[in-house]
């Protein structure tokens, strides 16, 4: 890796300086090394969001069902491109809450501003 770094330094800087009028290897280095690591990233947590209509099947449950949970803040869930998406292990915190008794039954509270 380090003759990769050594060939990237010996770009002519000359070249680069007069054309962007700053010197841009440190920009090259940086690109390079960060377009590496994003390989080695494991995936995030964003990755596991699936839309409701795929989660629907396995829960058991209705996509309107879940929208409703979602909205009432029952389920975690993010909103992508208009349609909401939550993961299966949010589903499976809401079906043990609902199997224990924990979870909240009926309307949530309301509180004034």
């Amino acid at each position: 890796m380090a003759d990769g770094l050594q060939s990237l330094c010996a770009v002519d800087r000359d070249r680069l300086v007069g054309c962007v009028g700053v010197d841009v290897r440190f920009f090259i280095i940086v690109g390079v090394l960060l377009s590496m690591d994003v390989c080695a990233i494991a995936p995030s947590p964003e990755d596991a969001y699936q839309p409701l209509s795929a989660l629907a099947a396995p829960s058991g449950y209705s996509v309107d069902y879940l929208g409703w949970l979602v909205r009432r803040g029952r389920i975690e869930a993010v909103k992508r491109g208009g349609h909401w998406h939550s993961t299966p292990e949010a589903i499976a915190r809401y079906k043990a809450e609902v199997t224990a008794g924990t979870a909240p039954r009926g309307r949530p509270k309301m509180t004034r501003t």
